[in-house]
């Protein structure tokens, strides 16, 4: 699904553009889907846009809520500066951490459940809330009977690596329709919902059940589009299309990796027709202002587009999904939050980090490569790690076949590991191996490499 070159094409259409003065001007909606960066504009397309975002933020003057830390943390991942508004981001994460208890005592499980994903998306420890969270589920597998709030309470749980009892999924299986949708309330199906749904549907993918629901939504999804090729909303009062709707079901399909189903492109060019020259994005396509709820599901789903991945798979401990046993140990977690968040580590094909699993030379030569910033460039008709491998020979003569087993997939002892190590130039600084297993493991190495990168200042390249 990350066909990057692809993806930025598509997301070439998502523009509003920097001027020398830091003014935003919008890109007409006929620009070409082959439109690049130039010199005059050396931003890759997709950052122009939400760069764009993160101005229109700048100049709220309003306290940012739950969604809109989610979406700029998004933008962030996606390599986005967001100095601008990251104090005021640190600000609301405290906020809404003092309002959980609140919302916990009332029963607003949507909200609690949505401020939780907001910490861990700033990677906060959320193990106290998700403990309140969990204990909420009702019999039936709901909290508070509601689809909304399910969602996004399994959303907040998985990304903590905690696993509910499997009754959520049965809860949200009986609120789909027969044509594939979901509804926001009996009776009220909608396109927003049905995206949402796809969300947790896509943390269950392992299941049958679950994958045959996806199947119905990308059905429905692919034969509702309006005649232009976006979707209307139950909320709309005019039948305009809106973005809101369009926004949801790119993050979801990306999320269920459906996203191939359907002609991206299209959705990408029907898109770029709501952003406004404040940088937001407008509600519906003849709105000429921009619109709160638009613009941060907006956000979402560009970054998403850009990265791959959707953003429910990049928080807390990403990559932990409801079918993976083999859990962050508690005393790595936050160093393996901080190893995405510093792009040490990106998960496999399949984007699991399944932690607790032996780590093979091609595995740590490609997160010491990321250690140091060195790039590689993957080729499609070659394996995964081929590149990656070779770019670390080159930079330190250091090959597999140096070892016992001679192969990519060796796995990595202490002796190994010592001697890669040793290929780094880390000035005076220096990070004890302490107790590491006689075979090393992901989270373990995932853990020493972020210590060292703290250690020197981020100042790491090869000798």
């Amino acid at each position: 699904m990350k066909k990057i070159a692809t993806l930025l094409l598509t997301v070439a259409l998502l523009l509003s553009l920097f001027t020398a003065a830091g003014a935003v001007e919008a890109v007409p909606i006929s620009a070409p889907l082959d439109a690049v960066a130039t010199d005059e504009i050396p931003l890759a397309p997709y950052s122009i846009h939400l760069n764009g975002t993160i101005q229109w933020y700048s100049e709220r003057t309003d306290a940012f809520a739950a969604w809109d830390v989610i979406a700029i943390m998004a933008a962030k991942r996606a390599h986005i500066d967001i100095s601008p508004v990251e104090k005021r981001v640190k600000s609301a994460a405290e906020e809404i951490a003092n309002v959980l208890a609140e919302l916990a005592e009332s029963g607003y499980w949507a909200n609690y459940a949505t401020g939780v994903i907001a910490l861990e998306s700033v990677a906060a420890d959320v193990s106290a809330y998700t403990e309140t969270l969990a204990a909420a589920q009702n019999e039936n597998g709901s909290w508070a009977d509601d689809l909304a709030s399910t969602i996004y309470s399994v959303i907040a749980l998985n990304s903590a690596a905690v696993v509910e009892n499997g009754k959520a999924l049965e809860f949200i299986l009986t609120k789909q329709l027969e044509n594939g949708q979901f509804p926001w309330y009996d009776g009220d199906p909608d396109v927003d919902m049905t995206g949402m749904a796809l969300y947790a549907l896509s943390l269950y993918s392992d299941n049958e059940e679950a994958a045959a629901a996806i199947e119905k939504v990308t059905a429905y999804l692919l034969e509702s589009r309006a005649e232009t090729g976006g979707y209307t909303s139950m909320w709309s009062e005019t039948g305009y299309e809106n973005s809101n709707g369009l926004s949801v079901v790119i993050s979801g399909l990306i999320a269920a990796d459906k996203i191939d189903t359907v002609d991206e492109a299209s959705f990408a060019k029907i898109l770029s027709g709501f952003i406004r020259t404040d940088g937001g994005l407008a509600y519906e396509s003849v709105d000429e202002g921009s619109n709160y709820m638009a613009t941060y599901q907006g956000m979402l789903a560009i970054a998403d587009i850009f990265l791959g991945e959707s953003w429910t798979s990049l928080l807390g401990s990403r990559g932990l999904s409801c079918n993976d046993s083999a859990f962050v140990s508690e005393r790595y977690r936050a160093d393996i939050i901080r190893a995405y968040e510093l792009e040490i580590v990106r998960g496999d094909t399949n984007g699991a980090f399944r932690p607790k699993s032996d780590i093979t030379f091609a595995e740590l030569v490609t997160m010491v490569l990321n250690l140091t910033g060195t790039g590689y460039k993957s080729e499609p008709s070659s394996p995964w790690y081929a590149a990656a491998v070779e770019s670390f020979y080159v930079h330190t003569g250091i090959s597999c076949a140096e070892f016992v087993d001679g192969n990519a997939n060796t796995k990595v002892d202490i002796s190994m590991f010592d001697k890669i190590m040793g290929t780094l130039n880390t000035g005076e600084a220096s990070v004890s191996y302490g107790s590491m297993s006689d075979i090393l493991t992901r989270e373990e190495v995932a853990s020493y490499l972020v210590h060292l990168y703290d250690a020197c200042g981020g100042e790491i390249s090869f000798r």
